[in-house]
């Protein structure tokens, strides 16, 4: 196996990118249903709010958590930036949601917007901080909860 090739896959970043297209897939997926019947929409955005919740569950549990004794500010800063923007993006789903169930109007801009911002920053800025400062065994037992919750392996 190539060497630049072990590095991508000890990288907590690479797992959850993957999932960041997956979640931006299912969210398209989602729009593309907008000429179907109610029933088809609402289970098409559950399943796209329960890969959403698995992802936000991961991050905010099994990455952010561990090491939580070796933080600094700017890690704990980190951290309160990216669950603000979790709670924002579950807010717009959750309106959404009750939108879908009494049939009335919604907008998906909002939520698309929210999504992608926060998607670049954890790309930019957060997953890259994290491969930094996690130790490798903490690293590995990421990788297997990302693997077991958000991949189901």
């Amino acid at each position: 196996m190539s060497n630049v090739y072990e590095n991508e896959i000890s990288k907590i970043s690479s797992y959850m990118i993957k999932d960041h297209f997956r979640i931006l897939s299912l969210l398209h997926g989602f729009e593309m249903n907008f000429d179907n019947n109610l029933d088809v929409k609402i289970e098409s955005f559950k399943t796209f709010k329960w890969h959403l919740e698995k992802h936000v569950f991961v991050e905010e549990r099994a990455i952010f958590l561990s090491n939580k004794n070796d933080k600094s500010i700017e890690d704990f800063s980190l951290l309160f930036e990216i669950s603000n923007q979790h709670n924002e993006i579950m807010k717009e789903v959750t309106n959404i949601i009750q939108n879908l169930k009494i049939n009335s109007g919604f907008e998906i801009v909002k939520l698309r917007g929210l999504l992608i911002k926060h998607l670049n920053f954890e790309e930019k800025i957060a997953y890259p901080r994290l491969d930094e400062i996690i130790s490798k065994s903490e690293k590995n037992r990421i990788i297997n909860s990302i693997k077991d919750i958000i991949f189901e392996i």
